[in-house]
């Protein structure tokens, strides 16, 4: 069953759906050796991974049965 991704703001802070236009800032940090360690996923060496990455959690979202959010500082 497919849910309703939500939005959640603070003053400083947007939480969010990741979406395609994040590609770019995803890579600078997805493809960090000092960030991958922290986290279940390798350094990405290429924006590729992070297309394929965004892509499984757009997945994820449709099937309901994932909940990443992205994070904006404002």
């Amino acid at each position: 069953m497919k849910h309703a991704i939500p939005i959640l703001k603070t003053e400083r802070l947007l939480l969010r759906p990741i979406a395609p236009l994040n590609l770019e800032a995803m890579y600078d940090y997805t493809s960090r050796e000092n960030v991958a360690r922290y986290v279940t996923w390798q350094a990405h060496t290429s924006l590729e991974d992070t297309k394929a990455f965004i892509k499984r959690i757009l997945n994820g979202y449709q099937q309901g049965n994932l909940l990443l959010l992205g994070i904006e500082v404002h």
